[in-house]
C-alpha cells in the first residue's frame, strides 16, 4: 500500500492528539491522571480510525491514487476497523478502572440509566460487538457479508452523538470538536456514497453476453459485448459484475478481465466455486450485464524493463491473459524476460495452455512453464529457481488461491527478495 495513504491517516491520528493536549487546561494531568487519558485519547483515536474504515470502503476511484490497488485499500479497511474496535474496547476497560471506586459513575458507565450520553455510549459499544461478531462467526456469504457491513453506521452515529454530548474534551475545545466533525462527515459522505449512490453514479457500464463456454473442470468463460459505452480499462484489471438474468442472483461479484483493452469486448473466465458462479452456467446469450470499474494496480510495474516471473494457480491466469495479449495487440517492444509459471491440476485443467503457447510463439523473451501438479508437486520457489537460476533482480507477480500466493510470498522472503518486488492481490473479504 502505498506510504502517502499511510502518512495521511498517520497525520491525522498526529493532530487528533496534539489538538488533545491542546485541549486540556494543565496538561500535566495527563501524567497526574495516566489512566484517564488513556481512555480519552484511545477514544478520539478509535472514531477517527472508524471514520477511515468507512473512507477506504467506498470505492472513490481516487483513492486508489492514494493508498495504492483497492486491494490494499480493502486490507487498510479491515486493520483500521479492528485497530478502532480495539481502542474503543480500550477506552471502555480504561474507563471502568479509572472510575472502579466510583460506584455512581460506574454504573452509569456499565448499565444504561437516565443520563443520555453515557446511554449512547454503552448502545455503541455493544451493537459494535453486535456487528462485528455477526461478521467474524456467522458462515455468510461475500453479499451478506457487504450488507452487515453497512450496519456499522449505526454503533458510529451512537458513537458520534455520545462524543458530542458527553462533557470532556471533544465538546469542550471547539478545534477539536470540527477536527473530529470533519472526519465523522467523510465517514458520513463515504457511507451514503457507497450503500445508496454507488450503483446509480459509479463508474457504470452495460454489457452484453456474446459467448459463454462451461468447461468440465468446473470454468466459465464468456465474452460480454458493450451495449454503448465501452469501459476503459488497463490490462490485468477487474470489474464489480452484475447479470441481469432470471436464473443468476442480482449481486455484483469482482472479477478479473482475462482480455487486451484493445479489444472491443471482455472476457471473463470464472470458477464455480460458490452459489452465484455456479448459476453462471445457466446464462443465456444476449443477456445484460452491468459493469462498475474499472479497479486495481496490478499490472503497475509489469510494463517497466525489469525482468518479470508470472505465477499462476488455476483461475488465476486470468489477469495474466489480459497482459499477455496486450502486450501482443499493442506491438509493445519486449526488452526484459518474461516468465510465466502456469500452475494447474493436470493438462484437463490447463484450459489456456495452447493461447499462451501462441503468445510465446510471437513473444520471443516469454517463456511458458506449465506445472502438473499432480505429478510434480506444488509449485515451489526451488522449481523457479531451478528454471531460473538467479531469483534476485526480478520482479515477481503471484495470482491464485491465497494459500499459494501467500506461502510463495513467504518462501521469496526468505530467499531475501524484498517485499517491494513482489506483488499480488488478495481480495478475502475475512
Amino acid at each position: 500500500m502505498q506510504k502517502k495513504g499511510i502518512f495521511l491517516i498517520s497525520l491525522s491520528l498526529l493532530f487528533t492528539f496534539i489538538l488533545f493536549v491542546f485541549a486540556k487546561d494543565d496538561p500535566s494531568v495527563l501524567i497526574r491522571k495516566p489512566v484517564l487519558a488513556v481512555a480519552q485519547i484511545s477514544a478520539l483515536f478509535g472514531m477517527i480510525l472508524f471514520s477511515y474504515a468507512f473512507l477506504l470502503s467506498s470505492r472513490f476511484s481516487f483513492l486508489e491514487n492514494i493508498f495504492g490497488g483497492l486491494d490494499k485499500i480493502y486490507k487498510l479497511h479491515q486493520i483500521s476497523g479492528r485497530l478502532s474496535f480495539i481502542l474503543i474496547i480500550t477506552h471502555f476497560i480504561f474507563l471502568v478502572f479509572n472510575y472502579i471506586q466510583n460506584t455512581s459513575i460506574l454504573s452509569m458507565l456499565l448499565f444504561p440509566g437516565k443520563t443520555l450520553s453515557y446511554n449512547l455510549g454503552i448502545l455503541s459499544l455493544w451493537s459494535m460487538c453486535f456487528v462485528l461478531s455477526a461478521i467474524l462467526y456467522l458462515a455468510i456469504d461475500y453479499q451478506w457479508f457487504v450488507r452487515i457491513q453497512s450496519f456499522f453506521i449505526i454503533p458510529f452515529s451512537l458513537g458520534v452523538v455520545h462524543m458530542l454530548l458527553i462533557s470532556s474534551d471533544s465538546s469542550r475545545y471547539l478545534p477539536l470538536t470540527i477536527f473530529l466533525i470533519l472526519h465523522t462527515a467523510i465517514a458520513y459522505v463515504s457511507w451514503i456514497y457507497k450503500a445508496l449512490l454507488y450503483p446509480i453514479i459509479g463508474p457504470r457500464f452495460e454489457y452484453q453476453v456474446e459467448t459463454l463456454k462451461v468447461y468440465s473442470e468446473d470454468v466459465v468463460v464468456l465474452t460480454i459485448a458493450p451495449c454503448n459505452k465501452k469501459m476503459p480499462f488497463l490490462p490485468g484489471q477487474f470489474a464489480y459484475v452484475r447479470f441481469n438474468s432470471i436464473g443468476v442472483r442480482k449481486e455484483f461479484h469482482p472479477f478479473s478481465i482475462a482480455s487486451s483493452p484493445s479489444e472491443n469486448s471482455i472476457r471473463l473466465a470464472i470458477k464455480t466455486s460458490g452459489d452465484f458462479t455456479t448459476q453462471l452456467k445457466t446464462l443465456k446469450i444476449g443477456e445484460k450485464a452491468i459493469l462498475m470499474g474499472p479497479y486495481g494496480r496490478f499490472c503497475e510495474r509489469f510494463f517497466g524493463r525489469k525482468d518479470a516471473v508470472c505465477v499462476a494457480g488455476g483461475i488465476g491466469i486470468t489477469p495474466f491473459l489480459g497482459m499477455l495479449h496486450y502486450l501482443k495487440d499493442a506491438k509493445l517492444p519486449l526488452v526484459k524476460n518474461l516468465h510465466l509459471f502456469y500452475s494447474v491440476k493436470n493438462w484437463q485443467t490447463a484450459l489456456f495452455q495452447r493461447e499462451l503457447e501462441n503468445i510465446s510463439y510471437i513473444e520471443k523473451n516469454l517463456s511458458l512453464n506449465v506445472i502438473h501438479t499432480e505429478k510434480g508437486g506444488r509449485l515451489n520457489v526451488e522449481m523457479i529457481r531451478n528454471t531460473l537460476g538467479e531469483l534476485k533482480d526480478k520482479l515477481y507477480f503471484l495470482c491464485g488461491p491465497k494459500l499459494m500466493m501467500e506461502d510463495l510470498a513467504g518462501q521469496l522472503k526468505r530467499m531475501s527478495i524484498p517485499a517491494k518486488n513482489i506483488i499480488y492481490e488478495d481480495f478475502s473479504y475475512k
